[in-house]
């Protein structure tokens, strides 16, 4: 089941909390289980089933990213680009996170959501992948 989609020509500097407020714009943040922003203009997100991920996929097609969103910029804006993801699920999306990340990540770079309630994601590293996140 596809649940995971990625986004592509996120703006340099945008953070998990910007992706999620652009989310909001468009579906509830309860659809949204997992957000990771990466240095190279992607974003992963996994939506809690495959009906939620294409609805934010129909309703955010087309739409642009905002340079604007709290940085009191207001130059330019790139158009939202929308991929399946290679890497399905929140289970392989927190091992995928756990293999990239160095003792020092940036952990501004990841938001995991229960219910729509962020959770940290060592937390959910064991909630979901049955792993102490410092193994």
């Amino acid at each position: 089941e596809v649940n995971t989609l990625r986004f592509r020509r996120v703006p340099r500097g945008y953070t998990c909390h910007d992706v999620a407020r652009m989310l909001a714009q468009h579906v509830p943040l309860t659809f949204v289980k997992y957000v990771r922003v990466t240095n190279t203009g992607y974003c992963f997100v996994v939506f809690v089933d495959m009906h939620a991920a294409f609805d934010a996929a129909k309703s955010m097609l087309g739409k642009y990213w905002s340079y604007a969103i709290h940085r009191g910029m207001t130059y330019g804006s790139r158009k939202i680009g929308i991929d399946v993801a290679r890497v399905q699920g929140l289970p392989m999306q927190l091992r995928e996170f756990r293999d990239r990340a160095t003792q020092n990540a940036n952990l501004e770079v990841l938001l995991v959501f229960v219910n729509g309630h962020e959770i940290c994601w060592h937390e959910a590293l064991e909630w979901f992948v049955g792993e102490d996140a410092g193994e």
